[in-house]
C-alpha cells in the first residue's frame, strides 16, 4: 500500500512539473519579469482557416519564446554559472571584452567580425536587384530612397574586443562596393563620420549593442550629407544644438546575462526655438510584420521644416529618431524590412530612409 502511495504521489509530482510551465504562462504570473534578450519574442499567432499550419508553425515559435517560468529558470542558471564558477553563462551570445565592454557574439556576428562569413556572389545580385527596383519604381513616384548603414558596435570599438580581428574585408564594405560599382548605388555607410568622432564621449554603450544618441548624431551627420546633395534647402542640427544629460541605462547585453547593475550614460537633448511632437498612428498593422504590433509604427510633426520622410528601420533608428524627428515637417516610422509599395503610395513622402544595422543587412535579401 505504501509502495503504491510513492507511485501515486510520484505520477502526480511528474504531472505537476510538466504541468506548472504552461499553468504560469497562461496566469501570466511572470508577466513582471523582464525581457532579457536581444530580439524580439514572438507574439501570439493570429489563426487563418486558410492556411491553420501555419499557424502550428507560429504558435510553436510563440510557446518556445514564452513557456512559464522560462525566464526564471534562465536567471537561476545564469546567477550559478557566474557567481559560483565565474564563467559567462551565454559565450555563444555575448562576449566579455575588455574595461568591461560586452558585445555580441550570436547571429553569425561573430563570424562576420572576423571576415570569414561574406556574401556569395549570388546574394549580392539579389540584393543588387532588389534595390534597383525599388529605386527605380520610387523614382518613377518621383520619391528618393536612400539606405542607411548602422555599424556594428565592434566596427567602431575592436580595441576592446578580448581578441584582435585585424582589418577584414565585411558585409558591408563588400556590399558598398558592389552596389556601387554594378549599379551606381551609394550605400550610406553611418561609420564614415562616426569613426573620426571617437573621443571621451562613448558613441556606444559599453553593455548594449546600440550606439549612444551621440554616436547617433554622428551616423545622422553622414545621413545628412547624402540628402542634402538632394536637397539642397534641407536644414540639419548642428551640434551645438546638443544638450547632454547624464542618465543610467540597463543595455540589452546585461539583460541577456540577468545582470541588472546599470551604466552610466550621457543621453542628448536636441535644443530648438520649436520642437517636434508625436502624433496618433494612422496604419492598420499588417499580418506579415512579426514583431510587437505597438513598435510597428511612430509618426512625428514639426511646424516650419519641409519633406516628409518615411523610415523603413530597425532599432538602432530610436536614437536616430531624435535628430531627424527636428530635421524634418513629418517622419513616419515604420518598424519592418519590407519594402511596402502600397504603403509608400498611401504615406507619399518626399524621400524614404531605410535605416538597417550592419549586422541585418542580410535582410536587403527580402527588400
Amino acid at each position: 500500500m505504501a509502495k503504491k502511495r510513492i507511485h501515486i504521489v510520484f505520477v502526480f509530482a511528474f504531472f505537476a512539473m510538466l504541468a506548472t510551465p504552461t499553468l504560469v504562462q497562461v496566469l501570466a504570473l511572470e508577466k513582471n519579469t523582464y525581457q532579457s534578450e536581444n530580439r524580439r519574442i514572438q507574439p501570439f499567432p493570429s489563426f487563418n482557416f486558410q492556411q491553420p499550419l501555419v499557424f502550428f508553425s507560429k504558435f510553436k515559435s510563440y510557446y518556445k519564446d514564452n513557456f512559464g517560468l522560462r525566464l526564471t529558470l534562465f536567471e537561476a542558471y545564469s546567477y550559478l554559472v557566474r557567481e559560483w564558477f565565474h564563467e559567462n553563462p551565454l559565450p555563444n551570445k555575448v562576449i566579455e571584452g575588455n574595461e568591461g565592454w560586452l558585445y555580441l557574439s550570436y547571429q553569425n556576428v561573430l563570424a562576420e567580425m572576423t571576415g570569414t562569413l561574406l556574401f556569395s556572389s549570388n546574394e549580392l545580385s539579389e540584393i543588387a536587384d532588389n534595390i534597383s527596383q525599388a529605386r527605380e519604381w520610387a523614382l518613377e513616384k518621383d520619391i528618393k530612397l536612400y539606405i542607411s548603414v548602422a555599424p556594428n558596435k565592434y566596427s567602431v570599438y575592436p580595441e576592446n574586443l578580448p581578441f584582435s580581428v585585424g582589418k577584414n574585408n565585411t558585409k558591408c564594405s563588400q556590399l558598398k562596393n558592389f552596389l556601387k560599382r554594378e549599379i551606381e548605388f551609394d550605400l550610406v555607410d553611418l561609420k564614415e563620420t562616426i569613426l573620426p568622432a571617437k573621443g571621451a564621449k562613448l558613441l556606444y554603450h559599453k553593455e548594449d549593442t546600440h550606439w549612444s544618441d551621440l554616436g547617433a548624431f554622428w551616423g545622422y551627420q553622414r545621413l545628412m550629407q547624402a540628402l542634402q546633395q538632394d536637397f539642397k534647402s534641407l536644414k540639419g542640427i548642428n551640434h551645438t544644438q546638443l544638450k547632454f544629460v547624464k542618465e543610467t541605462h540597463l543595455g540589452d547585453l546585461k539583460r541577456m546575462l540577468h545582470l541588472r547593475e546599470k551604466e552610466q550614460i550621457f543621453s542628448v537633448k536636441v535644443l530648438d526655438s520649436v520642437v517636434s511632437e508625436r502624433v496618433e498612428n494612422q496604419l492598420q498593422v499588417p499580418k506579415y510584420t512579426n514583431g510587437n504590433p505597438g513598435d510597428y509604427e511612430y509618426r512625428f510633426r514639426k511646424s516650419g521644416r519641409p519633406l516628409k520622410v518615411l523610415v523603413f528601420r530597425d532599432s538602432f533608428s530610436y536614437a536616430l529618431s531624435n535628430y531627424l524627428n527636428e530635421t524634418f515637417g513629418e517622419c513616419v516610422y515604420i518598424y519592418d524590412f519590407k519594402f511596402d509599395k502600397n504603403l509608400v503610395l498611401k504615406e507619399q513622402p518626399d524621400l524614404i530612409v531605410y535605416e538597417v544595422a550592419e549586422r541585418n543587412l542580410s535582410q536587403l535579401k527580402e527588400l
